[in-house]
């Protein structure tokens, strides 16, 4: 599941990982059962907005490259 993978991939704590990306889906009516990998691509410029106002720069900056790296290792993968 897309999700749990990127969840874990943040390097977050678990909680607070899991609030942000589920508030962030939330806010476009995504269930996070559903989540694509793509569709998670088109959601990072938001992520790192939403992450910018409760983690330092540098936690999210962190978690971004790795989320972005989970993409790019799917799309690798997927070809």
């Amino acid at each position: 599941m897309v999700y749990e993978q990127a969840v874990t991939m943040m390097g977050l704590e678990d909680a607070v990982a899991r609030l942000l990306l589920s508030n962030t889906l939330e806010a476009f009516a995504m269930d996070k059962k559903e989540l694509s990998i793509e569709e998670l691509g088109n959601l990072l410029p938001e992520l790192e907005t939403r992450f910018g106002k409760f983690l330092s720069q540098e936690e999210t900056q962190v978690a971004m490259g790795r989320l972005r790296n989970l993409i790019f290792d799917w799309a690798e993968d997927g070809d």
